[in-house]
């Protein structure tokens, strides 16, 4: 084997490629039929398993409606009507007790069945058990596929339907499946040779004609002359070789330098050839060196004023220094790029290479080279670098100036306005939840809604002003020669306006709205980086303010920055140094008053400032991203206290634990949960998470994908703070919840006012209407507390039994059961 991949290698170019072409189409056409035949054959298993499994539900609820009239008479036709299949063994239906009662051979009706398999599956299940061990597979093999299905009234199985296939024909389509894609493949193989074969006989067949007269001529046939009419590189090359022999047969003088031109002109196909006699001072130019700059070999001299006169001035010195230094022995090889006129006084773009050779004592005698044309390669390129340089200073999906460019140009601008005393005036512009638009109706739409915004943005703003896009929905302007600062707020009015008429897109009519920042030079700041950064701060006071309008900066702005700056990295220190505490608090039967289960809260205990609640820390560590691991590390500390509860004996019900949208956006968030099960040893059932509506709402579809991986693995799902955001009965009937949980806001005012009583009303309903449980939270009276329990919400959280409290406190409540 070693040996047969370089001898392979070394065969012909025609050889290598047929050879090659051949392995790479053999290996695919067999995986792809092996691929295809495997699909087919899994394809034809799965289907017979649910054909028979169609059937026998279709025979158990048909035969349903008899069994329980016991008409036998009913049974039989049912089961004159399954014997139409042709790939059908046999079909019986059996009562509790074993005894057949239909069977599609008449025969065995009235006979007990004997089969252990049958007679164990009828013992065991009696009663109706869930949908998935209704159904036992008793047999499947290549020949035969046999299954047995309860049929059920309530919690009784009334009886037992038992069919079984032939498989023999599905076993067939497979063989003939395995013999086509045999056909195919050898068929695919004879025809993918054939076509290499040809290709190659046509790509090397010029090529070897001007071999062969190449080795004629080396064997002594002078009159041999190469075929121009071919392929044109290989033309070029022939008519090189025709000009040289030529010239060889003129003098055999000039042999050897001829035989040297002609190796070279076999090494540049497309390159004018030049062979420079340094002791006697003359050259020679071929034909294509000459037609490179528009002339015939008779209408300019071999001499080196044809070359000198014809180079560029501005590049006469570079090339002739480059040459002399090789001549020198300074280099290694001479390499120089210049222009030479050309003869409709156009300039043609040239590289220039060359060698030169020495005498025994080491004395320059001969430099032979050749030019190529490169004035479309660097037409090319030099277009190329004008796109990149483009590229690299301006938004791919706006054509706007980014990043980049508007710095840039912001630090002209400073420097102009200092130059000239001026002041101008930088605009820092966020499109209001733009975030939406993406989530819900894709990017496509979002990349058209930011085009459509960045027309807009330029019909007002300035001709010489910069209109930038620094990324995602953030866009800049940089108004310049600013008379006065209140021209500034002119344009922002401008902005606000221009996005008031509604974005159409597709079947989509989109309002938009934006918050804008102004910083202004010299009053705000007299660098770049300051002036864009306070405009950032601006622009979060106009979120701040209600969006869809406009702040200037003010140094307050600097102090709440550097405040929240600090705030997140307090809370990171506070996460490396456990600062945190879980808290609980407990959901309680609004009728026995028992303990069901608790909610973690965490608290943050500050070294200076004590505790800290939720609502003064939870926003920052979910805007900065800290929220994940704030989140795993109230989970894992939570669920060890859980467990320690339950070794201890005391019954702690179901914990609730809160779910981020960060953490549900995180790719591991599935495998993280599976990890800490594993490791805590915590059983799924004890568990419950609750996600926020408004969360599952950003990204719904994505949120069902995973929230369905958390339900499969037993953990029960709550929708908190359910009536807040705005989800739609088609999803939510799609979600894989368990529970519905009223906001405290819709509780506040029970039983007082009407709408938090015709919504709380609504919600018990729908959660009954969809086989949910329901829970209330932040109940604080035993108004609240009887008006739940007396419509349906059983299920009871809030100050009315306990508010949020410690893992010991926790503890003695526990122990106490009852509340």
């Amino acid at each position: 084997m070693n040996r047969s991949i370089p001898s392979l290698w070394n065969k012909s170019f025609k050889s290598q490629l047929i050879y090659g072409f051949g392995v790479i189409l053999t290996v695919l056409v067999v995986s792809f039929s092996y691929i295809n035949i495997s699909f087919q054959k899994e394809f034809f298993q799965q289907s017979g398993m649910k054909q028979i499994l169609n059937r026998s539900l279709s025979l158990a609820q048909t035969s349903k409606v008899w069994l329980m009239a016991n008409d036998y008479v009913g049974l039989e036709a049912v089961m004159n009507d399954v014997s139409i299949y042709d790939d059908l063994v046999f079909a019986t239906i059996i009562n509790p007790d074993g005894k057949i009662i239909a069977h599609t051979k008449n025969s065995f009706v009235g006979k007990y069945i004997a089969d252990e398999k049958r007679i164990e599956y009828l013992k065991e299940h009696s009663y109706n058990i869930n949908e998935e061990e209704s159904v036992y597979v008793l047999l499947q093999n290549n020949k035969y596929i046999d299954i047995i299905r309860s049929v059920h009234e309530g919690e009784k199985n009334i009886g037992f339907v038992n069919i079984r296939l032939d498989q023999s024909i599905r076993e067939e389509a497979i063989h003939n499946k395995i013999m086509e894609g045999i056909i195919f493949t050898l068929i695919s193989i004879i025809i993918g040779i054939s076509f290499a074969y040809f290709v190659a006989k046509g790509l090397t067949n010029s090529l070897s004609h001007l071999m062969l007269s190449v080795r004629k001529y080396s064997e002594g046939n002078r009159g041999e002359v190469a075929n121009e009419n071919t392929v044109k590189e290989i033309a070029k090359l022939a008519s090189e070789f025709n000009s040289l022999t030529h010239n060889l047969n003129a003098s055999e003088e000039l042999n050897q330098k001829l035989t040297e031109r002609l190796e070279l002109a076999f090494i540049a196909t497309q390159d004018g050839l030049w062979d420079w006699d340094i002791l006697n001072d003359t050259i020679y130019y071929s034909p294509i060196w000459k037609s490179m700059i528009g002339y015939f070999d008779d209408e300019l001299p071999n001499e080196i004023s044809t070359w000198e006169e014809r180079v560029h001035p501005d590049d006469i010195e570079t090339a002739s220094r480059a040459i002399d230094d090789h001549v020198a022995g300074k280099t290694q090889e001479y390499t120089n790029i210049h222009r030479l006129r050309h003869k409709d006084g156009t300039w043609v773009w040239t590289l220039d290479r060359g060698k030169v050779l020495f005498d025994d004592n080491g004395v320059a005698i001969r430099m032979v080279g050749t030019h190529a044309d490169i004035t479309q390669e660097k037409s090319q390129r030099e277009e190329h670098q004008h796109i990149l340089e483009y590229q690299a200073n301006h938004d791919a999906l706006t054509k706007l100036p980014n990043r980049l460019l508007f710095h840039d140009r912001l630090m002209q601008g400073i420097e102009k306005a200092k130059r000239y005393e001026k002041q101008l005036a930088v605009f820092f512009i966020d499109l209001d939840r733009f975030k939406q638009i993406n989530d819900s109706l894709g990017h496509d739409i979002g990349d058209k809604v930011l085009q459509e915004v960045a027309d807009r943005l330029m019909e007002v703003t300035r001709k010489g002003d910069t209109l930038a896009r620094l990324g995602g929905d953030e866009f800049t302007i940089l108004m310049e020669d600013l008379k006065k600062a209140q021209d500034a707020s002119i344009l922002a009015e401008k902005i606000l306006q221009s996005l008031i008429e509604p974005i159409r897109v597709r079947d989509h009519i989109l309002y938009i709205s934006s918050s804008i920042g102004i910083s202004l030079y010299p009053q705000d700041a007299d660098d770049a980086i300051s002036l864009l950064k306070y405009a950032d701060a601006a622009m979060y006071k106009a979120k701040d303010e209600g969006r869809d309008t406009f702040q200037f900066y003010s140094k307050e702005m600097t102090q709440i920055a550097s405040e929240k700056l600090i705030l997140e990295a307090s809370l990171r220190k506070a996460l490396q140094k456990e600062e945190f505490e879980v808290y609980y608090q407990p959901q309680v039967d609004g009728i026995t008053n028992m303990i069901t289960g608790m909610e973690a809260l965490v608290r943050w205990n500050h070294p200076k400032n004590g505790l800290i609640l939720p609502n003064n820390f939870i926003p920052l560590a979910e805007e900065t991203g800290i929220i994940i691991a704030l989140d795993q590390w109230v989970m894992k500390t939570a669920i060890k206290q859980f467990i320690q509860w339950y070794k201890e004996g005391l019954n702690p019900g179901r914990l609730a634990l809160n779910l981020a949208m960060k953490q549900l956006q995180n790719k591991k968030c599935v495998q993280t949960i599976k990890d800490l099960l594993n490791d805590t040893g915590c059983k799924p059932e004890w568990i419950a998470f609750e996600v926020t509506e408004g969360q599952i709402m950003m990204n719904p579809d994505k949120a069902i994908v995973i929230l369905k991986e958390i339900s499969q693995m037993g953990i029960e799902l709550a929708v908190d703070d359910f009536g807040t955001g705005y989800s739609s009965l088609t999803y939510l009937k799609r979600l894989p919840i368990d529970k519905l949980k009223i906001d405290q806001s819709f509780v506040r005012d029970l039983p007082f006012d009407e709408e938090d009583i015709g919504i709380s009303k609504a919600v018990i309903a729908l959660s009954k209407s969809l086989s949910l449980d329901v829970i209330a939270e932040g109940v604080e009276t035993k108004e609240q507390k009887d008006f739940l329990v007396k419509n349906g919400c059983h299920n009871i959280q809030g100050y009315f039994y306990s508010k949020p409290i410690s893992a010991p406190q926790m503890q003695k409540l526990l122990k106490e059961k009852s509340i």
